[in-house]
This record gives C-alpha cells, structure tokens and sequence, in this order.
C-alpha cells in the first residue's frame, strides 16, 4: 500500500493539485500506520486512490482548457446581419447553423486529446447562410415550384371515357391551368401563390 502511494508521479499534477494529493497520501499513510489489519490497511488505500482519481492532472487541464476555448469559438458564430431577409429564411438559416454548431460541439466534447480537439473543423457558417432568402427570392421560388406543380397536371388515365368527354375535360383543364397560371405570375406574395389549389384544379375539370 506504501509502495503504491510513493510511486504516484506528483508531476503530472499542477502546483494546487499536487498539494491536495500530498495531503490524500499524507492522511492515507497516517490511517495505514494506524491500521490493525489488512482490511483497514485497503480502506485507506483505496480512500485515498478514489480522491486522487479525482484531482485534475496537468495532461487533463491542457485538454479542458482546450475544449473550453474551442466551444467557446464555436459558440461565437453567428449569421450576423441578417436584415433584408425573411423571417421563415432566416429561422431555417439559424436552425441549420444551430445543427451544425452542436455536432462540431459533440466532437470536441468527444475528443480524447488537445490534438484531436484541434483537429475539429468549425461549423460551415456559408452552409447556413446559403438558406437565407429575401422575399423576393422566397417569392420568385414560391411561384416556380408552384407553376411546376400546374404544368404537370394531367388527367392520368382515361380508357373508361368516351373521346369527346375526355377531349372537354382536357379542355377544361388547360383553360383552369392557364388561368391558375396568370394567378401565380401575377401573385406578389407568397400566401396568394399558396392558396392556388392544384388538387381542385383537377376535381374542377
């Protein structure tokens, strides 16, 4: 028990964390002396291993200090100014960016060395920033992916109907769809593209 106490390398702790262990093996050796048996004798090793196992070493300081610096890097990115964006772009923008944030976090809270922490790459903030929108654009991609949406409408499969219902119904459909059309391109937010319903497009011819 002695022998394990005396081989403890005090160097690998710092200047206050050597005096803390000085003092657990100090107290231990005082128990072990003190001992009747071999049952206190292991108590007080075992105490006195459990306390130690505690300190900090000079090893674990470098690489909390390390990670400390580098969340706190991570930490500090942002979108910066976002004005002129859209509140719905700029929420993605952020919920990407935060997505992003916590998973460098986890690999530098994960790393098992200063080496490994260094090695952790920043979030991509241009990743983020590249789903932020004016309302122009949000506006502008509202009405493509609407007009997609129209144009390929179709009856689908009609074996069961006659020439001429199928030829009015067809008709029917791309007089609404030219109309739906001029709505959306006509539209100048992106609630009235929104509300142009396909579904009823079809259900109307």
């Amino acid at each position: 028990a002695l022998r394990t106490l005396g081989n403890i390398d005090k160097n690998l702790y710092r200047s206050d964390e050597q005096s803390k262990l000085q003092a657990l093996v100090d107290d231990a050796i005082a128990k072990i002396n003190k001992a009747k048996g071999k049952t206190e004798v292991e108590s007080a090793l075992g105490e006195a291993l459990k306390g130690i196992g505690a300190l900090t070493t000079k090893a674990q300081h470098e690489l909390n200090e390390a990670k400390n610096v580098k969340k706190a890097s991570i930490d500090n990115i942002s979108l910066g100014n976002t004005v002129g964006y859209s509140a719905k772009s700029i929420e993605k923008a952020k919920a990407k960016l935060d997505e992003l944030k916590a998973k460098a976090i986890k690999e530098v809270e994960d790393a098992e060395d200063v080496t490994a922490v260094e090695a952790v790459k920043m979030p991509n903030l241009e990743e983020a920033k590249s789903l932020l929108k004016t309302l122009a654009q949000e506006l502008a991609d509202s009405k493509a992916s609407k007009i997609d949406e129209i144009n390929g409408l179709s009856l689908g499969s009609t074996p069961a109907y006659t020439d001429e219902s199928v030829k009015v119904a067809k008709d029917k459909l791309d007089e609404l769809k030219k109309d739906a059309l001029k709505k959306v391109n006509e539209a100048t937010s992106i609630e009235a593209v929104e509300v142009i319903d396909t579904a009823k497009l079809l259900k109307e011819a």
